[in-house]
């Protein structure tokens, strides 16, 4: 009985492996090159189906963002306004008043935290645009490139100078991470933010609108400064030469000539005037500061509160458009340094790892 193997069955054995390799490499690439197979296959309903849900997801994080900035911005504009309210009344000189200076605090953290939104919609801006723009880039300048010296590799690797085979497979598997991570990052933050951080989302914007409007409400100095300014606005339209032209000596001199008693008459009035608007101006400061003696001490109240409610939307919004996002960054910079087995980042990484360690110290 003849046992030996003939020669071309021995060299179908030895790469029956490479073989069965190279014929699903070919499928892959002809599923791509096809378009109606790329359609069903690369791009199918299940595929867009995650890109849309994450897009949506997105969408949904970038209008909370949007809510908190025009919170944020209402905060700020009423702050200002509060700082820039100055009580001021004349008896024998200018007396000024600012009693609202303390809100600075207030202010620059607000005005910090408008940064952070500001991080946080271009980071969401930034993850929709991959989303977008990734899954057709990584199949036609990625995965295809990768499957075809992947397929040369297998036959050829041997002959060249460069592992082929290698940097195939490589390609490859970081198409495939790449075209995952986007969309797991996205459900993650999503499932974080459901679980953990939408009830305090919702609390805080609900206290910070309520705390806002109730502000607006009680402050006591932006109607009365109003009401002021209206009414000599009117008195100027009623009269303008009055306000606007200066007296002529020359008509002073005639009129006293013609009228001794004119002068000492309207230099009676105008003091009478002056006395009525002096004594009006102290009662408005009276009445204003029994006002404030109210509302200060119920505004500093309110102002811990709002500290709590801005920094636990601060929190949401680090941790949820931030922090995450940063985390996957650094897991595919991580990835393809352990798939290409390079240092590519590394001294990035070690520049990063020292700067903390020399604030630290």
């Amino acid at each position: 009985m003849n046992n030996v193997i003939p020669d071309n069955q021995k060299l179908f054995i030895a790469h029956r492996a490479a073989t069965i390799k190279s014929l699903l490499i070919i499928l892959i690439i002809s599923c791509i090159l096809i378009g109606p197979i790329r359609n069903i296959s690369f791009n199918g309903t299940s595929l867009t189906r995650i890109d849309q849900t994450s897009i949506q997801y997105l969408d949904q994080t970038l209008k909370r963002a949007t809510i908190a900035y025009g919170l944020c911005r209402a905060t700020n504009a009423l702050v200002s306004v509060l700082q820039e309210i100055e009580i001021g009344f004349e008896v024998f000189g200018t007396i000024t008043l600012s009693p609202f200076e303390w809100l600075d605090p207030l202010n620059d953290l607000v005005e910090r935290f408008s940064w952070v939104l500001l991080v946080a919609m271009a980071s969401i801006g930034i993850q929709e645009f991959f989303i977008r723009l990734l899954p057709d880039s990584l199949i036609n300048f990625i995965l295809l490139p990768g499957l075809f010296l992947w397929l040369t590799g297998l036959w050829a690797n041997k002959y060249l100078p460069v592992n082929l085979l290698f940097l195939g497979k490589h390609l490859v598997l970081l198409a495939v991470i790449l075209r995952f991570i986007i969309p797991a990052e996205v459900a993650i933050n999503n499932w974080i933010y459901d679980v953990h951080l939408e009830k305090k989302y919702n609390q805080s914007v609900d206290n910070i609108k309520t705390s806002v409007k109730e502000i607006k409400e009680r402050t006591p100095v932006e109607e009365i400064s109003f009401e002021d300014s209206k009414k000599e606005q009117n008195q100027n339209e009623d009269d303008p030469i009055k306000y606007d032209m200066p007296p002529n000596p020359a008509d002073s001199i005639k009129e006293q000539e013609s009228d001794p008693n004119g002068f000492f008459n309207r230099t009676k009035d105008r003091w009478s005037k002056s006395l009525a608007n002096t004594k009006k101006t102290l009662d408005l400061v009276g009445n204003l500061g029994s006002n404030l003696k109210d509302f200060q001490p119920w505004l500093k109240a309110q102002i811990p509160f709002l500290f709590k409610n801005f920094i636990s939307l601060i929190m949401v919004f680090i941790i949820n458009t931030i922090f995450l996002p940063i985390f996957i960054l650094w897991l595919i910079v991580y990835l393809i340094r352990l798939i290409t087995n390079s240092k590519f980042g590394h001294k990035v990484e070690k520049q990063f790892k020292l700067k903390i360690l020399q604030k630290k110290s």
